[in-house]
């Protein structure tokens, strides 16, 4: 029975920080709750902190000095406070910040801290409401339709106040599963909750039935030249796109490009099209794959670069495709299976917690899978970064719980109709299009519903997720995942100790062979750790051993980074090589007698028996682990290449050297070859970087279209007018000698002159993470008081959290590394500069010398072959990010002055759009680009020279 129901107080505060030692409160506010969780009494106040507030505080809150002029000191709006709440029970989004910044101002004012005890929204919202991947109170306020005030006290407490509400309904809607988890773990939130009485929120419907498969969709009352009509209209008639995308406009290029993918579908073949920045790629393609796909009754696979893109296309352009065909057209995502949860195993997991003494860790992450099941597919493989680290049982329990081959039971699975692979698998057979990822593309096989048109977007990626996806691996991480198997997870007894359980409870001769199989696995959970260091040990003294030489076996030696020891002939001769050898194979030995002993187990146990799926998965990957460890050292295929790993020096515990043995082909193109371009009738491969100088070889040869595969190319050029958008400003020392270990002092003095000339609004892109964060250190300093602030990539944030920030406050410099150079769009003014530090050549790891080695033996030049070509991709790529519309403009800085020295400089100025290039010295860069902004801004205004004085003002201000 529920309890009686606490007096609710709902508070929030702003603060200088994040550090309740050195920060201090600025804003109080708080809302009293009536019996029906309405606001019936409200308090705020400002504070007087005695210290200057932030910018960055000022910028999220809008509270400056002067506000804060005469506030009153804490000690007065702690009394009040005090007053207000009275012994009622105090609830804020993540509580513990409020609390302790609380504490703290009342030990400064010496004054008694507020007497209540604490609930936490955001600690109940992650179980409450598992299905979302963020939980902060402004994802929540929009996920719940609630309106979102500005970021201050009082509003925030209003909005958390209604969140509560909210949750006491979640609460009092839990499915049976779920509620026994938490009441057998007495988890407070739900204590409190169930007071509130509250109606149940409405349960999500079951899962759809699966609808019977077929080789191909059905064929529809569509024209497969309807897309035209969307986006050029019909008979004097608008575009239909026009009344369903706001700012929707009619664009030639993009229905040149739709045409070309179109007559692709109608005739067949590969086509291979660059489709520049802003020309509506996405719908260029789609509309007429999916008419074409529906006139037909042929099914279109279309795949992107990674899972978020497909949500991405999923959220916008997937839905107003549908909305142009008829009713009985379907789309879907479809997944690897891996990534798809096991309804099956999930449940035997919660039926043995409820066996069990209760473990609260794993209660927690049970009830999470359970609702987030309950409310959609879960992507196993891409959990919330915060739900990781609030449920330190989830990972060890994902992996428990996926779907996979070996541990189906088929028909004779009890919960087969709640499969959500099984369900994913039927929507993909009854889909006209399906989107996918390359990763699922090259590797799934007979995963994916039949199909013979594709369409492969970010196609400029597909050799690089081909490589990966061609690539064989073990490691010590996979290596600790067994012994995580054996150990148990969390308060679970050891597998040893359940096994011998399991055997007393079969016959004689079943019993006994289960209970050595427990010995087994017993003696396997002790030797297998030392094994798997000795390893880690012989491959760090081949690395010395490599490095002592030339350096060409070895990879770096910097302890930030993983050294790599490419595992040559010229290695087996070597002492260290035959102890590298000797341990890969004891401990392969070790992994083998694992199999072994678990599938033996697993062939006398029940299917049906809980411990059953976890030995079927133990062996297939104890298996697969020795395997590979006997073969990657001794792999001599010339078209393939090995090499030894060990983790940097700061990611690795002490005595436990983190290795890792991979082999890769040296081109992926006879693969993707095999795998794609044999069995289609048509695909469509298409990015807006795909050429390098103006030529699709490079691109051609690493994705196998070459020879007997013939394609047609094209290249859509941008609508964009570059030379009345933006300019090229190239750092120009004819006389200054290449000295990388230099680079962050020489891009932190560049990037703190550009600051003081744009106020931000720059996005800065690096190769490597080590010099970015000294840039960041060098640069920040000295712009804060300007009122610019310096966000890295990783040191303040994720790529999409940092880049969200930019475009909310774009007086930022921002740093990144990978992620940005791609995937992040900033139009209008929030991006006027784009700094490229260094040219993006590729690292010289294992892959990239065995591709030299083998250019040098055809008496190919390596560094224009791919080396270059690889580059120049990819500095388009970072490029693309400055103008993505008609009326952006801005200034792209390259700081790397090899590029004006070099003779490789025409093909990088070859590869970009016709524009305005300009050299310029060191010290006369930022000046250079203060120009060129200035007449950039004053050619878009109308009045040229009104532009240039605001943006004169603008500086001063």
């Amino acid at each position: 029975m529920p309890g009686r129901r606490p007096q609710f107080v709902v508070i929030d505060t702003e603060t200088t920080g994040l550090d309740p030692r050195h920060d201090r409160v600025i804003d109080i506010g708080a809302v009293r709750l009536d019996e029906d969780l309405t606001v019936a009494a409200r308090f705020t106040t400002l504070v007087d902190p005695g210290i200057p507030v932030p910018l960055f505080v000022t910028r999220l809150t809008g509270i400056t000095d002067a506000d804060l002029d005469g506030a009153p000191a804490p000690a007065a709006a702690l009394a009040g406070l005090q007053e207000f709440a009275g012994d009622a029970l105090l609830v804020a989004h993540n509580a513990a910040f409020d609390r302790d910044h609380l504490r703290e101002t009342a030990r400064r004012a010496k004054v008694a801290p507020l007497a209540g005890d604490w609930f936490d929204t955001l600690e109940a919202a992650l179980l409450l409401y598992p299905e979302l991947d963020r939980h902060a109170l402004p994802i929540l306020v929009e996920e719940l339709g609630l309106p979102w005030p500005a970021h201050r006290a009082l509003p925030d407490a209003e909005a958390t106040a209604e969140v509560l509400a909210r949750l006491a309904r979640r609460a009092a809607g839990l499915a049976p599963d779920e509620r026994r988890l938490l009441e057998g773990i007495s988890w407070p939130p739900l204590a409190v909750l169930d007071t509130c009485a509250a109606s149940p929120d409405e349960a999500p419907p079951p899962p759809a039935p699966p609808t019977a498969g077929a080789d191909r969709p059905p064929a529809l009352p569509v024209e497969a030249d309807g897309w035209r009509a969307q986006l050029d209209g019909a008979g004097g008639a608008p575009a239909g796109l026009a009344d369903r995308l706001p700012g929707f406009r009619r664009r030639p290029a993009q229905i040149d490009y739709a045409a070309a993918v179109a007559d692709v579908f109608a005739q067949g073949g590969v086509a291979v099209f660059e489709a520049g920045t802003g020309m509506g790629k996405s719908l260029g393609y789609l509309l007429p794959a999916a008419h074409a796909g529906a006139a037909s009754g042929r099914r279109v696979l279309v795949s992107t670069k990674t899972k978020a893109l497909q949500r991405q296309l999923a959220r916008a352009e997937l839905p107003l495709v549908a909305a142009t065909l008829p009713e009985g057209w379907r789309w879907t995502l479809l997944m690897g299976r891996e990534n798809y949860l096991c309804r099956r195993r999930l449940s035997e997991a919660v039926a043995a917690q409820g066996e069990a003494l209760p473990d609260v860790e794993r209660s927690l992450a049970l009830a999470y899978l359970c609702g987030r099941a309950r409310r959609g597919e879960v992507d196993l493989s891409a959990l919330p970064y915060r739900a990781l680290q609030v449920l330190p049982a989830l990972a060890d329990l994902a992996r428990e719980v996926r779907s996979s081959r070996a541990t189906c039971l088929g028909r004779h699975c009890p919960l087969r109709g709640e499969c959500h692979w099984r369900l994913a698998r039927a929507r993909a057979e009854a889909a006209h299009l399906v989107c996918v990822n390359h990763a699922l593309l090259l590797s799934a096989g007979d995963a994916l519903p039949a199909f013979e048109d594709v369409v492969i977007d970010e196609a400029h990626l597909l050799y690089h997720e081909a490589t990966e996806a061609f690539s064989d691996r073990v490691d010590a991480a996979s290596v600790e995942r067994l012994l995580g198997d054996l150990r148990g997870h969390r308060r679970q007894r050891r597998l040893a100790q359940r096994l011998r359980t399991a055997a007393r409870k079969l016959g004689p001769d079943e019993g006994r062979a289960v209970a050595q199989a427990a010995d087994a696995c017993e003696r396997a959970a002790e030797e297998i750790p030392g094994l798997s260091r000795a390893l880690g040990d012989a491959i760090a003294a081949l690395a010395r051993s490599a490095a002592s030489d030339d350096g060409s076996a070895a990879g770096p030696a910097h302890p930030e980074y993983a050294s790599t020891v490419w595992l040559t002939p010229g290695l087996r001769d070597r002492p260290e090589y035959d102890a590298l050898l000797v341990h890969a194979g004891l401990l392969s030995e070790g992994l083998s007698r694992l199999a072994a002993a678990a599938a033996a187990a697993g062939e006398l146990l029940p299917e049906d028996h809980r411990e059953h799926s976890i030995l079927v998965v133990l062996a297939d990957d104890a298996a697969a682990a020795a395997g590979l460890l006997l073969d990657l050292p001794e792999e001599r295929d010339p078209e393939t290449v090995s090499w030894a790993e060990l983790e940097s020096a700061p990611r690795v515990a002490a005595g436990a050297p983190r290795w890792a043995l991979t082999r890769s082909p040296l081109t992926p193109a006879t693969g993707i070859r095999e795998v794609l371009w044999g069995r289609l009738r048509s695909a469509v491969l298409t990015s807006a970087t795909l050429t390098a100088a103006g030529s699709f070889s490079y691109f051609r040869e690493m994705t196998g279209i070459t020879g007997d595969v013939d394609a047609r190319e094209r290249v859509f050029p941008s609508p964009f007018d570059y030379r009345r958008q933006a300019v090229l400003v190239l750092e120009h020392a004819p006389g200054d000698a290449w000295r990388p270990d230099e680079l962050a002092v020489r891009q932190g003095e560049r990037l703190r002159q550009i600051a003081q000339v744009t106020g931000g609004r720059t996005l800065a892109l690096f190769t490597n993470t080590r010099d970015m964060h000294r840039v960041a250190a060098a640069v920040g300093e000295h712009v804060e008081d300007d009122g610019v602030l310096v966000l890295a990539q990783g040191l303040h944030g994720s790529a999409a959290s940092l880049a969200e920030e930019f475009r909310t406050h774009p007086e930022t410099i921002l740093l990144g590394v990978d992620t940005l150079w791609t995937g992040q769009d900033f139009p209008g003014d929030t991006l006027t500069c784009l700094v490229i530090a260094k040219l993006p050549f590729p690292r010289l790891d294992p892959l990239v010398r065995a591709r030299e080695r083998a250019c040098a033996a055809a008496g190919e030049r390596w560094f224009e072959r791919f080396y270059l070509p690889e580059a120049v991709l990819k500095f388009r790529q970072g490029f693309g990010r400055l103008i993505r519309t008609e009326t952006d403009t801005g200034v792209v800085v390259v700081l790397d002055h090899r590029l004006t020295q070099k003779a490789y400089r025409r093909d990088f100025l070859a590869s970009l759009p016709d524009m305005e290039v300009v050299e310029a010295p060191p010290a006369h860069v930022a000046a250079v680009v203060d120009h060129h902004l200035r007449r950039l801004t004053a050619a878009r205004a109308p009045d040229g020279r009104a532009a240039i004085d605001a943006s004169d003002e603008a500086r001063a201000t």
